[in-house]
């Protein structure tokens, strides 16, 4: 055996083991959110995921399916399809990114107050 190793070992009788490693603490405390705030934080989940998919589909069919001219450094951008109004499109829009962000409110404001704010307080 090697001197070292056999010296951080404790070679002789009645050495004691090594201490026990620190429990991790959690980092989403169940405990402190009431049946409400579960609620409004999955709703609030189920949202900003939906609309991670609306806001960029809405955009691109305001892009391709609404007709409407647009500037280009290299010309004028003519889209391939007339299907839909683009003021309904940018309509559509502006409303996803409106949900979006009070989505993210929401979301952030359950987490702030529940797991923050209670504990500096």
């Amino acid at each position: 055996m090697n001197p070292v190793t056999a010296g951080s070992r404790g070679c002789c009788k009645g050495h004691t083991r090594p201490p026990a490693r620190p429990v991790r603490a959690r980092l989403c405390h169940e405990g402190d959110l009431s049946e409400l705030d579960r609620r409004l934080e999955r709703f609030a989940e189920l949202a900003l995921y939906s609309l991670l998919l609306i806001i960029p589909t809405t955009g691109l069919a305001l892009l391709f399916f609404s007709g409407k001219e647009r500037e280009l450094r290299s010309g004028e951008w003519q889209p391939p399809f007339e299907l839909v109004d683009d003021d309904l499109l940018l309509g559509l829009h502006i409303a996803a990114h409106i949900a979006f962000y009070v989505a993210l409110l929401v979301h952030v404001g359950i987490a702030l107050r529940r797991r923050t704010l209670t504990r500096i307080f």
